[in-house]
């Protein structure tokens, strides 16, 4: 097992890494768990990486990812590993953290993560009615690459689709009331689009200044478009049933409105399956006090 710390999203985030791999001779340096526990993503692998979904942390409700990681590592990893098809023989050659390297992992992360109890959070889940009113937002939708064009509007050599764009009129598109809500089917595309306007405060905490962040996951590739810009680092698609976290303001001003569009494509595009939602669509608000 390999303990960092990295840098990962591009760059845009980073924190502690627990990379466990296999050790034999046959399997050398295959991956069977990985715990990021990035500040902004906090996630982890089960198996290599690109092969196998990944697993969000705030989305599982995991308020401590690192020391989450260590109790995993302690109480559950023959069961973690099992749950992945690995077989190691035998187990004991992949070391876990002694105690004293528990400890110490412990104090590193309270004394570098321990800035972030002055940073208050607020977030709204953009797949309920009441969160969506508190920025005066709705979500519709529109199927195909150019909603609305024959086919989808899927031409060889298309350079762009004015889906994307800020002013672009989507008020003839359907009502989303549930992005969770599989649609087509096969090779297909679909857009969700909602504005928002910055709140002057919620449950009491003001949000002038915030830092405004849109974080979501979709089935199964995604772009996100925040006032008809993209930040290709986080925005673009980083791979299969992968999460994204991208700015929308660094400082918020109550009540400017923003436009996030969101383009979800499904695959594997050569073998799709299913259809195309999006898991979940949050607004997060950062501050320092």
């Amino acid at each position: 097992m390999t303990v960092d710390y990295r840098r990962g999203g591009g760059g845009d985030d980073e924190g502690l890494t627990f990379d466990i791999t296999v050790v034999g001779p046959e399997d050398a340096g295959k991956r069977i768990l990985r715990f990021d526990c990035f500040k902004k993503m906090p996630h982890y692998h089960m198996g290599p990486s690109g092969k196998y979904p990944v697993h969000n942390m705030r989305d599982e409700g995991i308020e401590d990812p690192v020391l989450w990681s260590l109790e995993q590592l302690k109480t559950r990893f023959p069961a973690m590993v099992r749950k992945r098809g690995t077989t190691i023989s035998p187990l004991g050659s992949i070391k876990r953290p002694s105690p004293i390297i528990s400890a110490g992992l412990k104090r590193t992360y309270s004394r570098k993560y321990n800035q972030e109890e002055n940073m208050p959070r607020v977030t709204l889940d953009l797949n309920k009615e009441t969160d969506r009113q508190r920025v005066k937002g709705q979500w519709r939708i529109g199927p195909g690459l150019v909603p609305g064009e024959p086919n989808e509007g899927l031409v060889a050599q298309t350079l762009s689709t004015p889906a994307r764009m800020a002013d672009y009129d989507d008020s003839k598109w359907e009502v989303c009331n549930n992005i969770r809500q599989s649609i087509s089917t096969g090779f297909t595309f679909a857009w969700y689009r909602i504005a928002v306007v910055i709140p002057a405060e919620i449950d009491g905490i003001a949000l002038k200044d915030s830092r405004v962040l849109f974080e979501t996951n979709v089935d199964n590739y995604g772009e996100v478009w925040i006032d008809g810009k993209i930040d290709r680092a986080g925005g673009a698609i980083a791979g299969i049933n992968a999460s994204q976290r991208v700015v929308v303001s660094d400082k918020a001003e109550p009540g400017r409105k923003h436009v996030i569009a969101c383009l979800v494509a499904n695959g594997p595009l050569a073998e799709p399956r299913g259809g195309v939602y999006m898991r979940h669509a949050t607004l997060a608000f950062e501050s320092r006090n």
